[in-house]
Parts: structure tokens; sequence; C-alpha cells
């Protein structure tokens, strides 16, 4: 739905929501894990290793099944 919204630069009304949810389908492409770290050392072993951290997630918490870290 935000993703709709900002491309006709509005929100949608409740009424607008109920409509689409009851006619659309809609597809996960991918889902992504964003991260807010404040120290940088932290932050950098995320960045170059964030294929170890999504490994790690992913055998932890099995029901999110993380594509992507931000």
């Amino acid at each position: 739905m935000d993703s709709l919204q900002k491309q006709i630069n509005r929100l949608l009304s409740t009424k607008e929501t109920e409509i689409l949810e009851q006619i659309a389908e809609f597809r996960l492409h991918k889902t992504v894990l964003h991260l807010t770290v404040y120290d940088g050392t932290i932050s950098q072993a995320i960045r170059f290793e964030s294929q170890a951290y999504l490994h790690i997630f992913n055998r932890l918490f099995p029901e999110l099944k993380l594509d992507d870290i931000n």
C-alpha cells in the first residue's frame, strides 16, 4: 500500500484500503530487516558479513525468512 500511496501522492482512505485488500493479490518480493545500529564496529561487521548474519537470523527465526539487511 505504501508504494501505491507514493505513486498517487496521497494517503488511501479506509474504504479504498478495504476495497484493495478484497480484490488485490499481494505477493511478497523480498523481506528486509531494517536495523539502526549506533556502534560503528557492529554496523561495519553487519555490512561486510551480511550473508553470515542473514544465515544466523534465518536459523534463529525460521518464520521470518529474511532476504536482506539494511
